[in-house]
């Protein structure tokens, strides 16, 4: 047998290898595990070393083999050798000089040995991590060898670096394939060096090929101008950080893209604490980012629209807590965000406004959507008229109601304004009408005064007898009563017709406002050769107006009939006012024979301004069409088959008038 070794002869080779598997390359773990196994084999002078894993329990067929030389043996620890995979399981270390020696127990062990040409043969546990143990085994094919114990312990110490080099680096690989198939890359920035080591993920993420040389300069190279900085400071932070560090930065690649990716790493420390190298993994996360931008931009437009709203705009759960609004909310109200948090809706409103409100409300989310006009108190008390709107929506399954006020204080004083605007340009068109009457109303008084005149002469002629008629007398004084009257009606319509008030709606009967205003146009209809004809329905039902009003719009619709025949011939000229009842209307009706109306006309004709006289406000239809809307009326107009127009107001009658 031969002589066995000292340690100290063991030693060297054990410090050799110490030195070398301190953070060696991941890329360079398994060339060397596979010489240090060599050079072991070859000190010890044994032509078979196995590093082997197996199961912890012997009826645990778990055995692989890790690394093996010569590699064209065909060893299998065990199976081959079960009692001795055993003996390791255990933690024990097998020393079998001759294995014909081996215990009766070993006979499978013995048998193979002797198949394989084994002769000696050393097993001492390496390393133990779970179910799974560790064993470095040595055989000679040659010659017998012992091995003393404290080269056996040496062996040991081996097989637990070269057993922990191959889990570290399998480890590795593992991520290394996890990281992969993720789309990820690993890397290690050696300190010493500079140098990167990555994978090629990495290097691809980074526009490197597999050759190009990869320091810490090249990637900064690589990133954004405005990142380069900021990362060179974040590679030192995270070199004395005990912490993972993060951070995002941006690549530019040579075709001109841009992607973003994403980095996380942590220091590495030798033995004696001091930072050797940093690893981490990348991953490109440019379609993330692209979203993250995306929504930042829907969050920004979308918070532009809240801001841009010149009203109110608000979210409200279902129970009436505010939950969103835009900074004209808090403009409009008096109240900053922490008082509007979660305000309740009711408290906007009045209790005499609850119940619509309540009502509306309901609306929303029973069918979707409603609308109110109520008045909202302000912080500092006051109301104001608002326009509100509601629509149902759902937001994580719950639902909200979202719309928009619009204050309507500027609208109802534009409104005011209008109206009061109206009626001036209302009393301003009476005024000009009455203008064009002014000869025929003259001419109007100038009868009955002149009568009154010559009645009172002849009075006083009667008077001067002595022989003075008494009944004669009283006869005259009638008639100076009847034309007095008559100048005081005549006189009392024209003012009626020029005062500015609003006029009061009563009951009244449409042929007398029809008799009336044909009375006030008696000259004008002789002045122009126009005859007149009625065609009143008697016993009309009456109805609720403002007389001056209606006088007012008929006095328009009867001129314009007047004017609308200044070119027709004398024989045809004739101008019709009719009355009838139609269902619950009673119609008024002014024709002429005039030239009529024309297609491009009708649409406009009771437009403000719009007139076919060459010398017309356009404001008479207009107010014909007021007039309407003000008594629930329909105003419209058409042309004669014979020639001529024909305007008609239609009326509501009062339920239950005679």
């Amino acid at each position: 047998m031969d002589q066995s070794f000292e340690p100290s002869s063991f030693d060297g080779l054990l410090l050799d290898l110490l030195r070398r598997f301190i953070n060696p390359p991941r890329d360079q773990v398994r060339s060397l595990v596979e010489s240090a196994l060599a050079r072991a084999a070859s000190h010890l002078g044994f032509d078979v070393i196995i590093l082997t894993a197996l199961g912890v329990h012997a009826t645990e067929q778990r055995s692989r083999m890790l690394w093996q030389i010569p590699q064209a043996a065909e060893f299998h620890v065990e199976r081959d050798f079960p009692w001795i995979a055993g003996q390791l399981g255990q933690g024990a270390t097998v020393r079998v000089p001759d294995t014909t020696e081996l215990p009766r127990e070993a006979q499978v062990d013995r048998t193979n040995c002797q198949r394989h040409g084994v002769s000696s043969l050393h097993a001492v546990p390496a390393l133990t991590e779970g179910e799974t143990a560790t064993g470095l085994v040595v055989c000679s094919t040659q010659v017998r060898r012992d091995i003393d114990p404290p080269v056996l312990q040496r062996m040991r110490v081996l097989g637990e670096i070269l057993a922990h080099a191959l889990a570290c680096a399998n480890a590795d690989d593992r991520i290394a394939a996890a990281v992969e198939s993720a789309d990820a890359g690993l890397w290690s920035l050696d300190f010493a060096t500079m140098t990167f080591w990555a994978t090629e993920k990495t290097r691809a993420m980074h526009g490197l090929s597999p050759t190009d040389v990869f320091t810490l300069e090249t990637l900064l190279a690589t990133m954004h101008a405005d990142d380069r900085e900021r990362m060179r400071a974040t590679f030192e932070r995270s070199a004395a950080s005990p912490e993972n560090v993060r951070a995002e930065y941006r690549v530019l690649h040579p075709d001109g893209s841009t992607r973003w990716v994403a980095i996380r790493m942590r220091p590495q420390h030798g033995v004696s604490g001091e930072p050797q190298q940093l690893i981490g993994g990348c991953a490109d996360v440019s379609d993330r980012k692209r979203v993250e931008i995306e929504m930042r931009n829907e969050v920004a437009l979308t918070e532009a629209v809240f801001d841009s709203v010149p009203g109110l705009l608000y979210l409200y759960s279902q129970d009436g807590k505010l939950k969103r609004w835009n900074r004209k909310h808090e403009e409009m109200t008096g109240y900053n965000a922490a008082e509007l948090l979660d305000f309740n809706a009711a408290a906007w409103f009045d209790e005499e406004e609850l119940p619509l409100m309540q009502r509306e409300w309901n609306r929303v989310f029973a069918e979707g959507h409603a609308f109110a006009k109520l008045n909202l108190k302000r912080k500092n008390g006051t109301k104001a008229p608002f326009y509100f709107t509601g629509v149902r929506v759902n937001i994580d399954g719950q639902p909200h109601l979202v719309g928009i006020g619009m204050d309507l204080s500027e609208q109802k004083k534009a409104e005011a304004r209008l109206e009061q605007l109206r009626a001036e340009i209302a009393h301003a068109t009476r005024v000009t009408t009455l203008g064009q009457l002014a000869s025929a109303l003259a001419h109007e008084l100038t009868q009955p005064l002149a009568a009154i005149l010559s009645n009172a002469q002849a009075a006083r002629r009667w008077l001067a007898r002595p022989d003075a008629n008494l009944d004669e007398i009283r006869d005259i004084l009638d008639d100076i009563i009847v034309d007095d009257k008559r100048a005081g009606e005549i006189i009392h319509r024209l003012r009626a017709l020029m005062t500015r008030s609003e006029s009061r709606h009563s009951l009244l009967d449409l042929n007398k406002v029809v008799g009336d205003v044909a009375g006030l146009l008696h000259s004008e209809l002789v002045a122009l050769d126009v005859p007149l004809v009625l065609d009143l329905q008697p016993d009309l039902p009456r109805i609720e107006a403002g007389e001056i009003e209606l006088q007012q719009a008929l006095l328009n619709l009867m001129i314009n009939g007047l004017d609308a025949q200044r070119k027709t011939g004398p024989a045809r000229r004739r101008l019709t006012v009719r009355t009838r009842h139609d269902g619950d209307r009673v119609v008024l009706a002014v024709s002429d024979h005039g030239t009529g109306i024309t297609e491009g006309e009708l649409p406009q004709l009771f437009e403000p301004f719009f007139s076919t006289k060459p010398q017309g406000l356009g404001m008479g239809l207009a107010i014909c069409r007021r007039v309407a809307e003000t008594h629930h009326a329909h105003l419209g107009a058409e042309n004669n088959p014979g020639g001529g127009a024909t305007f008609f107001l239609a009326l509501p009658t009062v339920a239950g008038s005679p």
